[in-house]
C-alpha cells in the first residue's frame, strides 16, 4: 500500500470521478479502488491531501439513487474521519446533505421492512442497512468533536437533526439484534455521540422529553440483553446522557426492570460499564423524587454500591470516587 501512496495514484483517482462524472461503471470501479485503500494509514493521507472530500461528500448527496456507489464513498469517508482531523474539518460543511441522504435510506428501509416477504427483499433491505450503517458512522464522526457539532448544528439546524434522529431511533425499534448487531451498535453510538450536545437548558436542547422517552425505551435493553460489550458500554453512554433530564430521571425510576438492570451491571466485570452506570445513578439520586423511590424501592443498591467501593479501594481512584459520589447522593435525607 505504501507504494501505490507515493505513485500519485490516488490523487488522479480523484480526478477520474471529476472528469468522468456520470459514468456509473467508472465511478463504481474508482470508488471500490478508494474503499480498499482508505483502510491503509499512508493512503488515507494521500486521500487527505488531495483536499477532495467535500467533492466526495457532495456526490452521496448528488448520486443518492446509486446505492453501490453511496455504500462505498461513505465507508472511505467514515474510514477517514474515524482517525483524521482534517477529514472532519473538511467534510464537516456539507453533512446536511449527508444526513439528508440517510433520511432517504432510513425511509427506504422502512418500505422495505413493510414490504412482503422474500429473498428479494431481504437482499434490498440488507443492501440499504449497509448503506445506512456507513452513513450513520461518518455522522456520529463529524459529531465527536464540538467544534464540528457547531458546524452541524449552524448548517443543518436543530429541526433536520431531530428528523434524523426520529428516523434512527425508529429503525432501532423495528430491527432485531440477531439480524441488525452492526447496524443498531452504529445507530445507539451515534444517539450517544448527539445526544451529549442535548444539554437540559432550554437554549440547548436538541431534543423533546417525548423522543428522548423513545430512545431510552429503544436502547435500555442492549445494556444486559446482549454479549457485544462494546453495545452495551454505547447504550449505558445514551442513557447516561439521557439521565442528564430531571423528567427522564423520573421514567428511569418507574421502570422497575431497568432499575433492577442497572444493580445487575454494578456486578458486572467491565469497568467501564460499570463507571457509566454509577454516573446514570448519581445523576438520578441528583434529584429529590427520583432519590426517594429509587431509596424505598430498591434498597439493594446501596450495599451494590459499597462492594463496587471496596472492589476499587485505592487502586481505581476514578471508579471510587462516583461509588462514593452515588453513595452519598443515596444518604442524603435518608
Amino acid at each position: 500500500m505504501s507504494r501505490f501512496s507515493k505513485s500519485k495514484v490516488i490523487p488522479k483517482l480523484i480526478q477520474v470521478l471529476e472528469q468522468f462524472k456520470g459514468h456509473k461503471e467508472l465511478m463504481l470501479n474508482v470508488s471500490r479502488i478508494l474503499s480498499k485503500v482508505s483502510s491503509d494509514s499512508e493512503c488515507s493521507k494521500s486521500l487527505i491531501q488531495t483536499g477532495k472530500l467535500n467533492f466526495l461528500a457532495e456526490l452521496i448527496s448528488e448520486w443518492e439513487s446509486l446505492n453501490s456507489f453511496i455504500v462505498r464513498i461513505g465507508f472511505v469517508l467514515a474510514n477517514l474521519t474515524t482517525t483524521f482531523d482534517e477529514a472532519r474539518e473538511q467534510v464537516s460543511n456539507h453533512i446536511s446533505k449527508i444526513i439528508k441522504v440517510a433520511i432517504t435510506y432510513f425511509k427506504k428501509d422502512a418500505e422495505v421492512g413493510q414490504a412482503a416477504t422474500g429473498n428479494k427483499r431481504d437482499e434490498m433491505g440488507a443492501n440499504i442497512e449497509d448503506t445506512l450503517v456507513k452513513l450513520i458512522r461518518l455522522i456520529a464522526n463529524i459529531c465527536t468533536d464540538e467544534q464540528y457539532m457547531q458546524t452541524v448544528l449552524s448548517s443543518c439546524g436543530k429541526d433536520l437533526i431531530r428528523d434524523y434522529m426520529t428516523h434512527m431511533i425508529a429503525a432501532v425499534e423495528r430491527k432485531k439484534i440477531a439480524k441488525s448487531e452492526e447496524f443498531i451498535l452504529n445507530a445507539v453510538s451515534c444517539s450517544t455521540n448527539l445526544l451529549f450536545y442535548d444539554a437540559s437548558t432550554n437554549e440547548s436542547e436538541l431534543f423533546n422529553n417525548a423522543l428522548r422517552l423513545r430512545i431510552f425505551n429503544a436502547t435500555k435493553m442492549y445494556i444486559l440483553e446482549t454479549s457485544n460489550e462494546e453495545l452495551q458500554i454505547e447504550a449505558v453512554r445514551v442513557l447516561s446522557n439521557l439521565s442528564r433530564h430531571v423528567a427522564l430521571c423520573e421514567h428511569f425510576v418507574s421502570d422497575k426492570s431497568f432499575v433492577e438492570a442497572l444493580i445487575v451491571i454494578l456486578d458486572h466485570t467491565l469497568r467501564e460499564l460499570v463507571f457509566y452506570t454509577i454516573g446514570i445513578i448519581i445523576n438520578i439520586t441528583m434529584h429529590e423524587g427520583p432519590r426517594q423511590k429509587i431509596v424505598t424501592l430498591q434498597p439493594s443498591m446501596l450495599a451494590k454500591l459499597i462492594d463496587v467501593l471496596k472492589d476499587a479501594n485505592i487502586e481505581d481512584m476514578d471508579l471510587s470516587k462516583v461509588a462514593a459520589k452515588a453513595l452519598h447522593n443515596l444518604a442524603v435525607k435518608n
